[in-house]
C-alpha cells in the first residue's frame, strides 16, 4: 500500500515538474468599468480648488451639479474628468458632436439652438438660457472637452465656470440639453 502511494506521489510530482510555464502577461485581463457616479474637487492647473461637483450618469439621463465660490475664482474655474466611457455604457454609442443627438434646450422645452460655449457646452443667464447669450451677457457655463482638443488639453475633461460681472450669489442655474432623448443637466451653484 505504501508503494502505491509513493508511486502516485511521484507520478504527481513529475507532472507538476512537466506542466508548462504559463506567462502571466497572457491572463485573462480584468475589465475597467468606468465610474458612473463621482464627487470631488474641481481641478486647475493640476491642483484641486475649493469649486466642488458631482455627477451620475444612468439610462435615465447625466446629472451634474457643481458649486462655485465667486470669491475664489472668474471664468475658467476648473473641471473633473466626465468618462465618455461611462456615457457609452448607460445610453450606448454617442455621436457627441451630431447637433441632433446632443443639444441644448432653453427652460421652456425649445430647443435653444447650437452650442454657445465654443465647443460642446454653454454660457447660460441666471434662468439657465443659452440662446443669445454668450461669455460677455451668460452668468454660468460649462463644456465638455470630449477629445483633448479644446484649452484644456484632457479627454473628457469636463470644464465649469462663471463670469463673476454677471453671477450672482446664491443663485442656482441648470443648463438643460438632450443627450439621445434623455436629459444632460448642469447645475452651477453660485456662493460667496
Amino acid at each position: 500500500m505504501i508503494k502505491k502511494y509513493f508511486a502516485a506521489a511521484l507520478a504527481a510530482l513529475a507532472f507538476v515538474a512537466c506542466a508548462p510555464e504559463y506567462d502571466t502577461d497572457k491572463l485573462p485581463v480584468e475589465i475597467e468599468y468606468p465610474e458612473m457616479e463621482g464627487k470631488g474637487f474641481l481641478i486647475s492647473d493640476d491642483q484641486p480648488t475649493v469649486h466642488t461637483y458631482e455627477y451620475s450618469v444612468t439610462s435615465e439621463g447625466v446629472n451634474i451639479t457643481a458649486t462655485v465660490s465667486k470669491s475664489h475664482g472668474d471664468w475658467a474655474v476648473g473641471y473633473f474628468v466626465l468618462q465618455s466611457k461611462a456615457i457609452a455604457v448607460a445610453l450606448g454609442n454617442v455621436a457627441f458632436s451630431d447637433i441632433d443627438t446632443f443639444y441644448p434646450i432653453e427652460q421652456d422645452g425649445s430647443k435653444s439652438g447650437n452650442w454657445n460655449s465654443g465647443y460642446l457646452g454653454q454660457w447660460v443667464d441666471a434662468k439657465g438660457n443659452g440662446k443669445g447669450h454668450n461669455w460677455s451677457s451668460g452668468h454660468v457655463y460649462w463644456f465638455y472637452e470630449q477629445y483633448a482638443t479644446y484649452e484644456i488639453g484632457v479627454k473628457d475633461a469636463f470644464a465649469i465656470g462663471i463670469n463673476g460681472s454677471n453671477a450672482v450669489v446664491g443663485e442656482t442655474i441648470t443648463s438643460k440639453n438632450i443627450l439621445k432623448g434623455v436629459p444632460f443637466n448642469v447645475t452651477i451653484k453660485v456662493i460667496d
